[in-house]
C-alpha cells in the first residue's frame, strides 16, 4: 500500500491555477480537489462542488450537462 500525502495549501494553490480542467477524488470517493475551468467546462456551480459531492455524482451530473439531449425516432412500428 501506497501512503497518501496530504497536499499542502501551495500545492492545492499551484492544482488551482492549470488552466485545463482539474477534479479530484478523495479515498472516499468524494470530489476533493477541482477548478474553475472544470465549472466553466460543464456549466457547474461551485458552491455545488464545494459541497463534496461524490465522485459517481460529478461524473452523472457532467454527463448530462455535456452530452446533448438523445432524441426519440420510435415511430410506433415494429421492424
Amino acid at each position: 500500500m501506497i501512503p497518501r500525502e496530504i497536499p499542502s495549501r501551495s500545492d492545492t494553490t499551484k492544482l488551482l491555477a492549470f488552466e485545463s480542467e482539474l477534479a479530484a477524488s478523495d479515498a472516499g470517493s468524494s470530489l476533493h480537489v477541482f477548478n474553475s475551468a472544470i465549472c466553466e467546462l460543464f456549466d457547474l456551480d461551485p458552491v455545488w462542488l464545494a459541497s463534496r459531492p461524490t465522485i459517481y455524482e460529478f461524473i452523472s451530473c457532467a454527463e448530462k450537462r455535456l452530452l446533448p439531449e438523445g432524441k426519440n425516432f420510435w415511430l410506433g412500428e415494429s421492424c
